[in-house]
């Protein structure tokens, strides 16, 4: 008993819709973002830009950071990365988690830092679109 011809367009469409829907949901956050609040201090200067990569989605920092992230969830990134060994003071060299959160045309990120003390001082901050009238 083989499959009906009229099925295959739903079988077809049932694959690939999920599939489409998590690249649209992947290039969404591609870019560039400007920070508008952090619990860090103030950086008016501060933008982050999401790339796909070999190994995931790839975000940088302007001021000296870069991890490589995965999908968990639809509107949620996780991953691992390192501050830049030439930067300047405490979490210069440091390793850290982060995890990004779409929330409507905002993006909420949470980084906890390995200060290799015991301690893990978390940074949340938030950013838009540059092109929102920041």
């Amino acid at each position: 008993m083989g499959m009906r011809p009229a099925a295959l367009p739903m079988v077809l469409a049932a694959l690939v819709l999920p599939v489409a829907a998590e690249v649209e949901q992947a290039e969404s956050i591609l870019g560039e973002w400007q920070q508008i609040a952090t619990n860090a201090g103030a950086c008016p200067t501060c933008r982050i830009a999401f790339r796909t990569g070999d190994r995931g989605i790839v975000v940088s920092a302007n001021n000296g950071w870069t991890a490589t992230l995965a999908r968990t969830g639809p509107t949620d990134l996780m991953g691992d990365g390192r501050w830049d060994l030439q930067g300047r003071g405490w979490p210069t060299g440091r390793a850290f988690t982060i995890r990004f959160r779409q929330d409507g045309d905002r993006l909420v990120m949470t980084m906890v830092v390995d200060t290799g003390s015991g301690q893990w001082p978390t940074v949340h901050a938030t950013y838009v679109r540059p092109w929102q009238g920041v």
